[in-house]
């Protein structure tokens, strides 16, 4: 998938092949909505124990993300479609497509960017050691994160996080982000401890 096919995503991904799909402000209430859904969705196709929760892992950083970057947006703009938050899972053949996409303050995007820009450096082994440190000495930043989120997300798919920004204005640029998980090679489960709560980036 290429970075420039990012910004079109939200409008040309196949029909048949969308899983689930959100476009809207993003709240805690649904995003235990969504999640509901989208695991239904996955037994009834009797996806496995282990691709579902990799999922819903997923879905949960993410959705998580978007809700923490969506409070000032919604409360200080005037929201014009195209920008409003979108939330897309769709699979194709072995592999699903994790998209989100919202709005962030531009103040916060070299943050992010050079967060996933790091842990796409990172092999396998790297992204787990940093993902325990930042468990071990907390978070910090921006919005209240450290890319534990991204991280997660990353060790979760075994797969790069492919990411875009598209300026809205001089204070907001719309952030999409796409993850791959391929059902023929799924990390091995890690047991390292999780957190009490999600972090977000």
């Amino acid at each position: 998938m290429l970075l420039d096919d990012l910004r079109n995503l939200r409008k040309t991904v196949a029909s048949e092949s969308i899983l689930f799909s959100y476009r809207g402000e993003i709240t805690q209430e649904l995003m235990v909505y969504f999640l509901r859904i989208v695991d239904k969705k996955l037994i009834g196709s009797k996806e496995s124990p282990l691709i579902r929760r990799r999922i819903l892992n997923i879905m949960i950083e993410s959705l998580q993300n978007a809700v923490k970057h969506a409070r000032d947006w919604y409360n200080e703009s005037e929201i014009e479609p195209e920008n409003e938050a979108i939330f897309l899972l769709s699979r194709r053949d072995d592999k699903y497509l994790l998209i989100n996409g919202n709005a962030v303050k531009n103040d916060v995007k070299p943050f992010i960017e050079r967060k996933i820009e790091n842990i796409n450096s990172l092999s396998s082994d790297k992204q787990r050691k940093l993902f325990r440190n930042i468990i071990k000495y907390g978070v910090y930043g921006s919005k209240g994160g450290a890319g534990l989120g991204f991280v997660d997300m990353a060790r979760k798919s075994g797969d790069l996080i492919n990411f875009d920004f598209e300026e809205i204005d001089e204070k907001y640029s719309y952030f999409t982000y796409l993850i791959t998980l391929d059902r023929n090679s799924i990390p091995e489960p890690d047991l390292t401890p999780k957190p009490n709560t999600v972090s977000t980036v």
